[in-house]
């Protein structure tokens, strides 16, 4: 009897035991929302996701049937056009209904990478190489306006209005007149060193090793940029002094979206963590671990109330940035590389060149 009660009571001090494990472990797990913006894992929940249409790469005529890969892909909402930029500089143009216009721009921009619509001034530019070319669309034809070589390595380029902002691999950010080429002012990387905010692996070096992503107030009030070994940082357009740094990352941001509105920014890194920024005052308004293996792109729907993400892990989630939680997840059967929202539908770019277009069913 004496065993029995031994036993019994080691059995209960185990269950104790146990129950706090599990607390604890409960403790760790909580919901996305977080009052200090710490980061928690959401389990994918599926929703019910209608695939609309697969777009395959198209093979061009008269390229001895080249397939089109593109790298980069941009919608044109004032003409209601998704623009897909091939390696190679040629542009397939698709329309958001779906329907192949049948036609490819060839730029002969080789080792093309970047692609940046200014819709409302009728002008693409391509980053491709050392260079950025911008051409009209006012014509039948586009029509090249002006090309310039960027110092150093350029990172990536964006627009806003008539301003294309393109980044050298010294993390400055050249303004440029998007009509002349002209650069009306450059934005200096921000001095960076043990206070900067870099992540633990890179150490305490100085400057920024090329400015990786870029998004762009539509008031051009602010720029948003990141590079591969420092923290998102926020500088002001006019005196191109630091406003915020986005610091609750810790590995190289690779994402950033900017809703149209701009109230809300959205950034993803290589450890899988997604984060939404209210840009009025930089606060977190979102905060997940999204994917694992890394985040690679990540947008905010048109009304800024949900953003989608998709990774290395074959996954793309529609986030609920209102209730803080994931609504939807789908798995894919090819690697994805670009993702955009056109209108209410999700238009994901796979590394095949193959376009699928979902929309989410409530």
């Amino acid at each position: 009897m004496r065993v029995s009660s031994t036993v019994q009571c080691g059995l209960s001090l185990l269950s104790i035991l146990l129950v706090g494990v599990s607390m604890a472990s409960c403790e760790e797990q909580a919901g996305p929302g977080n009052r200090d913006g710490s980061s928690t894992s959401v389990s994918g929940v599926a929703g019910n996701w209608t695939r609309l249409k697969v777009i395959e790469p198209v093979v061009a005529a008269g390229l001895q049937r080249t397939r089109l890969i593109p790298v980069d892909m941009e919608f044109d909402p004032v003409r209601q056009r998704v623009f897909c930029l091939d390696r190679s500089g040629k542009i397939r143009v698709v329309a958001a209904s779906g329907a192949d216009d049948g036609y490819v721009y060839n730029f002969q921009c080789d080792k093309s990478r970047k692609l940046a619509l200014l819709p409302g001034e009728n002008l693409l530019a391509i980053l491709w190489g050392r260079r950025v070319t911008v051409y009209s669309l006012s014509g039948k034809q586009p029509s090249r306006l002006w090309s310039d070589t960027v110092s150093g390595w350029p990172g990536t380029v964006d627009a806003n209005g008539a301003l294309l902002f393109v980044a050298a691999d010294d993390g400055s950010v050249g303004v440029h007149d998007a009509h002349g080429g002209s650069v009306s002012r450059r934005l200096a990387r921000p001095v960076m060193g043990r206070d900067a905010l870099a992540p633990p692996e890179s150490g305490t070096s100085l400057g920024v090793r090329g400015v990786r992503a870029m998004a762009v107030d539509p008031q051009g009030e602010w720029i948003v940029c990141t590079s591969h070994l420092f923290q998102p940082w926020v500088l002001d357009m006019e005196s191109g002094s630091v406003i915020a740094y986005l610091s609750r990352h810790r590995r190289a941001v690779r994402a950033l979206s900017l809703s149209p509105g701009g109230g809300a920014l959205c950034s993803g890194d290589a450890s899988g963590k997604l984060i939404c920024w209210e840009t009025c005052d930089w606060r977190v308004r979102f905060n997940v671990v999204a994917h694992e293996g890394g985040v690679i792109d990540c947008a905010v729907a048109d009304d800024g109330l949900c953003a989608a993400s998709t990774g290395a892990d074959y996954y793309v989630r529609i986030w609920d940035l209102v209730a803080g939680r994931e609504a939807w997840s789908k798995k894919l059967s090819r690697k994805p590389r670009r993702l955009i929202f056109v209108g209410g539908e999700v238009w994901l770019l796979c590394q095949d060149g193959t376009i699928e277009v979902y929309r989410i069913e409530a």
